[in-house]
């Protein structure tokens, strides 16, 4: 149910082309925007959870500093790729790649974290 918020058909581009069309030259792929805020909106939160996946399961985190301050980079990470884009395919190439590169850094960091926290440990012992 992902996309059935979208305001962008799976096909957009020429000749059923699929989302891999970036021909630069494809007159039928959908402007920037047509990408409805509904659909921004729950991309934004989609960040939020790539984020901090702890945040779908607590539903008084909208209270939260911490979250409201994670909402508003999501929000703003957000931006900078609507910004930029200027179809919804490459809307959606570029929020991806963002989520990816969230992800990797997010797993770097766990795991210095997790070092840190062996070598606490050890000093301990």
């Amino acid at each position: 149910s992902a996309g059935s918020n979208s305001a962008v058909p799976p096909s957009s581009t020429a000749n059923g082309g699929g989302a891999g069309g970036n021909n630069g030259n494809n007159s039928l792929q959908l402007p920037i925007s047509q990408i409805c805020n509904i659909r921004r909106q729950n991309v934004t939160l989609k960040l939020v959870h790539v984020i901090c996946p702890s945040s779908k399961d607590q539903p008084n985190a909208t209270k939260d500093t911490r979250f409201r301050c994670l909402y508003q980079y999501a929000k703003q990470i957000e931006q900078e790729v609507y910004d930029k884009a200027q179809t919804a395919d490459e809307y959606h190439n570029m929020l991806a790649s963002k989520i990816y590169v969230i992800q990797r850094k997010l797993s770097e960091q766990r795991q210095v974290w997790r070092e840190r926290e062996r070598e606490r440990e050890r000093e301990r012992e």
